[in-house]
């Protein structure tokens, strides 16, 4: 059976071009508004930013902080079990 980390980096190396090109077209389609060009521009540039800011977060989480989460998970488990039958 393969370790819980070569199975977490097996699954991120999958879905890391498809979630990067999926982030930066909208980043990149957000921009103008962002930026604050044309009419009215600012007051749709707090939507923008928030827009940008937020999709950039949520794929730094989605590619680093879930996958070691994930991992400290089943390490946690691994180890509850591994007391669990010490204990009985």
């Amino acid at each position: 059976s393969k370790k819980i980390r070569d199975i977490i980096l097996n699954t991120a190396s999958i879905r890391f071009r498809p979630i990067i090109i999926t982030t930066l077209s909208t980043i990149l389609g957000m921009l103008p508004i962002a930026i604050g060009f044309g009419e009215g521009g600012d007051v749709l540039r707090s939507l923008g930013l928030s827009v940008v800011v937020g999709l950039g977060w949520s794929t730094l989480c989605t590619m680093f902080i879930i996958p070691i989460l994930l991992q400290v998970n089943y390490k946690t488990r691994e180890g509850m079990k591994t007391c669990k039958q010490a204990i009985l």
